[in-house]
């Protein structure tokens, strides 16, 4: 399976040579970023639809009558309670134009092997202490009751409506906190020339 990533040509030099930049899940919450950027990486939210769904407190479905909407969110949280962050960098598994003008890339890189680049990932990732997921991301219906049950599912669950973008998704967490300061975290796994290419 092949993964692309798109972005400007002089960040994608560097990834090529092997410098990997991840940016820390919190900044993906900003209004400067485009709408298929942006998002709560650290909370997934369902708005189920109450004409499917019934919802009962202590025992009784009257106590929500007149109720118009419920919101039910998923924060994903660390071993102090608090907000979950990370290290995150994406991908896609499908080559779409539309990607350039969605991430604002004027270039692409293509990933021809996964198996090898998730291997490089890993290895890097060990050598500094850290731990890593690399995987598909999937998507749910907003409008229907979650199926969360843990930290991983809210990191690789996106709602449908970016479903078109067929995101993967490489996530990377610091041995501690402390490793959290920085907004973008580069790492190095070694030159890619010999599993990754541009393509147009």
């Amino acid at each position: 399976m092949s993964l692309y990533r798109f972005s400007e040509k002089r960040y994608l030099d560097n990834f090529l040579k092997g410098e990997l930049s991840f940016a820390i899940a919190s900044s993906y919450d900003d209004v400067k970023l485009t709408a298929a950027q942006r998002d709560d990486e650290q909370a997934r939210t369902f708005n189920p639809d109450l004409k499917k769904h019934v919802f009962v407190i202590n025992g009784s479905a009257s106590a929500m009558k007149g109720l118009k909407e419920v919101k039910i969110t998923h924060t994903a949280r660390d071993a102090d309670g608090d907000r979950l962050n990370y290290y995150l960098m994406s991908f896609t598994s499908v080559y779409d134009k539309r990607l350039f003008e969605e991430f604002c890339a004027d270039t692409c890189v293509e990933i021809f092997n996964e198996v090898e680049f998730r291997n490089r990932l890993d290895r890097a990732l060990k050598a500094i202490n850290w731990n890593g997921l690399l995987g598909a991301v999937k998507y749910f219906d907003s409008k229907s009751l979650s199926a969360i049950s843990s930290n991983e599912d809210i990191l690789f669950l996106k709602a449908d409506q970016y479903a078109w973008q067929k995101e993967f998704r490489a996530v990377a967490f610091p041995a501690s906190k402390a490793d959290l300061k920085d907004s973008r975290k580069n790492m190095k796994v070694g030159d890619l020339s010999d599993i990754a290419r541009f393509v147009e």
